[in-house]
């Protein structure tokens, strides 16, 4: 069932017009998407003040209010998700299989993502079937709809490997003191190596004082589990958005344009 509310404005209102629109919170990622469409409706106005005259298949415990402003739809729309969950469950299907049925449709794409084929013809009844390989990831994201799945990793190049040992030690320089932190490595065009470090996770503590101007703050961060793990990734990810900007844009940290460097080991 989904969340709906109907949308009019206090002006029209006022001049005894129930005009507006039913919305559906499922639609909108962001609030600011659902903002958007509320001025779409009611775009005959200047400066709308917008008004929810009622409400459908709202999660228990949220109150039929007038509106709702950014903390609020983000809370409703974490519940709908909660109970969409709610209603998956986990078969154990066979020796190396599971499956995940009940309403799926919401999270279609991430079971596909989580390695899962749709099959409408199992003996348990329609829904994603699975290797029990990715039974714990599975069970994580519909607990906490959070996913940790990971690109399988690349294939070495052997071949590719054995020229950079090479060139390493044609340098003088220690062979473990540049492989202990290697992941991968490629060779452009122009027969450059480029080598991959591995990939290093922050696991200390890292926080904010629960007072003064970042309280609000602190408080929509530490509300879950859910939204400390999301905290976590963003502050040790962030470098890769940043890194992956700078390439998109070729531009650096203060806007000027990037120039193509490349380093190799001396011969």
């Amino acid at each position: 069932m989904k969340t709906k509310c109907y949308v009019g404005t206090y002006a029209k209102y006022n001049a005894g017009s129930l005009a507006g629109a039913w919305l559906c919170l499922a639609d909108y990622s962001t609030y600011q998407d659902f903002l958007k469409a509320c001025r779409t409706i009611h775009k005959n106005e200047c400066d709308p003040e917008f008004m929810i005259q009622d409400w459908e298949n709202r999660p228990d415990g949220f109150p039929a209010d007038e509106w709702i402003n950014e903390q609020e739809f983000n809370d409703i729309k974490a519940a709908m998700a909660d109970e969409e969950k709610a209603g998956l469950r986990i078969v154990d299907y066979s020796d190396r299989a599971f499956a995940v049925i009940g309403d799926t449709k919401a999270v279609k794409d991430e079971l596909r993502r989580l390695g899962g084929r749709y099959n409408p013809k199992l003996t348990c009844g329609a829904g994603w079937i699975f290797s029990k390989k990715v039974l714990d990831e599975v069970q994580e994201f519909l607990n906490t709809g959070v996913m940790y799945k990971h690109e399988p990793p690349q294939k070495k190049d052997e071949a590719l490997w054995e020229e950079y040992k090479k060139r390493i030690l044609k340098a003088g320089e220690k062979l473990d003191s540049y492989l202990k932190d290697a992941s991968n490595i490629m060779q452009t065009e122009c027969g450059v190596i480029l080598v991959f470090d591995k990939p290093h996770v922050n696991a200390g503590t890292f926080w904010f004082h629960d007072e003064g101007p970042d309280y609000d703050h602190y408080n929509q961060v530490t509300a879950t589990d859910k939204t400390k793990t999301e905290y976590f990734l963003r502050k040790n990810l962030g470098i890769y958005d940043e890194l992956i900007q700078r390439l998109t844009t070729r531009k650096d940290r203060l806007g000027y344009e990037l120039v193509p460097v490349f380093y190799e080991l001396c011969y």
